[in-house]
């Protein structure tokens, strides 16, 4: 259960995706745990400059982390995880107007 310091801390972080972009890369990530780069860049057909750019903020604000093994993994945070569910219920609401780029996203079912 989250208290009123998460509540605001995520509610903050979500005006962090005003860049598209970094939404793109988020429910990338969301959709598809321990994903690779390629897979994040098939996802959302965003250049690789632009990915990494959207890798390097997210995990600069403790919403994604990444792993090296055979390939590089990334997946997100508790905190990625509870925005993420945030973001769902804003978008099944239809407030998903409060965050720029939302409506082109696919949300998972």
């Amino acid at each position: 259960m989250m208290d009123e310091k998460d509540m605001a801390l995520l509610a903050g972080k979500i005006g962090f995706f005003r860049n598209s972009n970094k939404l793109a890369v988020f429910m990338a990530i969301h959709r598809n745990e321990n994903c690779s780069t390629k897979e994040i860049l098939q996802e959302t057909g965003l250049s690789f400059s632009l990915a990494n750019y959207g890798l390097t903020e997210l995990k600069r604000e403790f919403l994604v982390s990444s792993r090296k093994g055979q390939k590089h993994e990334y997946s997100l945070t508790e905190l990625g995880r509870n925005l993420a569910e945030i973001i769902e219920i804003l978008a099944r609401l239809e407030q998903s107007k409060f965050i720029v780029g939302f409506e082109k996203m696919k949300l998972p079912a």
